[in-house]
């Protein structure tokens, strides 16, 4: 890789959360503006301004869009064509970055990042903050996925 002359692997790391930086926010900025840039090219997908406006100032890649999570307590009646904006969505920016790996940071958006991962035969890595109840781990589509990183007292 680094110095090899080849790209750096490009990562899409997409992030759900409130207008605030707490602490998914938080380490998804420490994870993707200390990668090494020679190996690795950190693409991020938010819904909300202040992470996204913190990793622009970085240099990075943003594409912001507003989000909906589906399928958990006190979440808005599923919309299909909603829904399939945000998979139609991710499919168009792994495609113009040539994408390698998705990253979910957390539950919410690993529900529509998992047809993305199936459609364009990526691995899709979830990232989880908290404890999620049985129903909304399946919600999501977290036991599709490739590989869980949770955070641990």
């Amino acid at each position: 890789m680094g110095g090899s002359g080849r790209e750096p692997l490009s990562i899409l790391f997409t992030h759900y959360g409130e207008p605030w930086i707490r602490g998914s926010e938080q380490v998804l900025i420490d994870l993707t503006t200390n990668l090494d840039r020679d190996r690795f090219n950190p693409v991020v997908w938010c819904n909300q301004a202040p992470v996204g406006e913190a990793l622009e100032k970085a240099g990075l890649t943003v594409y912001r869009q507003d989000f909906t999570s589906f399928f958990n307590y006190g979440s808005p009646r599923f919309n299909a064509s909603r829904y399939l904006s945000f998979v139609a969505e991710g499919l168009r920016i792994v495609k113009k970055h040539r994408i390698a790996l998705l990253h979910s940071n957390g539950a919410a958006p690993h529900q529509w990042l998992m047809p993305v991962a199936l459609r364009a035969r990526l691995p899709l890595v979830a990232h989880l903050h908290t404890n999620y109840l049985r129903r909304e781990r399946f919600a999501s589509l977290l036991h599709q996925a490739n590989a869980i990183v949770g955070v641990s007292q």
